[in-house]
């Protein structure tokens, strides 16, 4: 057992001596550095081009509800925080406004914004109120 115990022992720091070495997480981070650089490189030619014309119509947001939100694992600059069977009528014009907001179209230098209230409507048509009775959100 004790033999046992000391070969465990021994592996386990031959790991940490070639997984956690200067070298090997040297190595891992000039990988992850040289792969965040492409990504921001890419993000932002993007960008550009995103820039150059209309926002896209699609791609914008993710749908979430719910008494708690999940874990982002979703790839949208925008989440759309709605009660269960929200119907989007205008899903192009919701599209186009979040991708104007999020790349800050028209922002005159200011910085984006990290929050839109965007205004519903009942079946009916009527407006849902922002406010509750309590007057709060």
């Amino acid at each position: 057992s004790l033999m046992r115990r000391d070969t465990e022992v021994a592996e386990f720091n031959e790991w940490i001596d070639s997984t956690c070495s200067p070298a090997a997480v040297g190595k891992k981070f000039k990988s992850l550095l040289l792969r965040s650089y492409s990504e921001f490189a890419e993000r932002l030619a993007s960008k550009q081009v995103l820039l150059s014309s209309n926002p896209p119509t699609s791609g914008a947001y993710a749908i979430v509800s719910g008494y708690h939100t999940p874990i982002v694992d979703w790839d949208t600059p925008w989440t759309l925080f709605a009660p269960d069977g929200l119907k989007i009528v205008d899903p192009t014009m919701l599209n186009s406004l979040a991708w104007m907001m999020h790349l800050n179209i028209e922002g005159g230098g200011q910085p984006a914004p990290t929050v839109l209230v965007v205004p519903a409507k009942y079946e009916n048509g009527r407006d849902v109120p922002v406010m509750n009775a309590d007057n709060s959100i």
